[in-house]
């Protein structure tokens, strides 16, 4: 695919013809991310500086299709790289311009934060994927498969009929929940509470205010970086912080 598009544009080029946007779109999402990166180091190589249009080809539908289209344009937006992008559903058009709106609106607000110290020396290769060795806690980490978390936070009261569209099912006359190939491993409710029976393998993450006078089975606290180095009382299994490159310092 790349070599096709240098093909293409040095014949362009040849002819002092650069009026010209590059789209290297694939319906497998590993393929196209590589495409583009790959495309954009040539260009760098040869001093050619053209535009890129993003997007997956025949992403499908659904809740899959917007997924598959938000990871492949997604990463390549957050390398820095697309001019323009379309969202590709098996649906109707205007259905399309939804996710692709959510997409570049992340970058609205972009141009304000705080400073970042250009990267000198990167680690990290772009034309390759290997697994980053992590520690195991608890599930998450190590040999295991991704953890999902849920953010059901925005209610007011959590309900057993909450989980249902996070896969979860409970069974009132069993008395026993059924948990579907889907079910979100981990549900973040923030200063919530749940006061019913959760299944055994649901963990919740919660407001560490609200956590650490509750202190109930299955919940583990969500702390920002101050409350992380001054508190004492942290669970012993898991925590959850949440912080950005300016609270990492060395006492972090």
């Amino acid at each position: 695919m790349v070599e096709s598009a240098m093909e293409f544009i040095r014949i362009c080029e040849d002819y002092n013809f650069h009026e010209i946007v590059l789209s290297m779109k694939a319906s497998n999402t590993r393929v196209m991310v590589q495409a583009y990166r790959l495309l954009v180091n040539q260009m760098d190589e040869e001093n050619m500086h053209y535009p890129l249009h993003l997007g997956v080809t025949e992403a499908g539908e659904g809740e899959d299709g917007r997924i598959k289209s938000s990871v492949g344009i997604g990463t390549l937006m957050e390398d820095g790289l697309g001019d323009t992008i379309r969202v590709s559903l098996t649906e109707e058009p205007e259905y399309e311009i939804p996710i692709a709106y959510a997409l570049v609106q992340r970058y609205d607000t972009r141009s304000k934060h705080d400073s970042i110290k250009p990267i000198k020396v990167n680690l990290l290769s772009p034309f390759e994927y290997q697994k980053r060795e992590t520690r195991s806690i608890l599930n998450i980490g190590g040999d295991n498969v991704p953890r999902v978390v849920a953010d059901i936070s925005w209610g007011k009261e959590i309900s057993a009929d909450a989980l249902a569209e996070l896969g979860y099912t409970y069974f009132e006359q069993d008395d026993k929940w059924g948990i579907g190939d889907f079910a979100s491993d981990y549900i973040f409710i923030n200063r919530n509470s749940i006061n019913f029976n959760l299944p055994g393998n649901l963990g919740v993450i919660q407001a560490y205010s609200v956590w650490k006078s509750e202190r109930k089975n299955q919940h583990y606290p969500f702390l920002n970086p101050q409350q992380y180095l001054e508190e004492e009382n942290l669970d012993p299994r898991l925590n959850f912080i949440y912080m950005t490159l300016h609270d990492i310092n060395d006492e972090m």
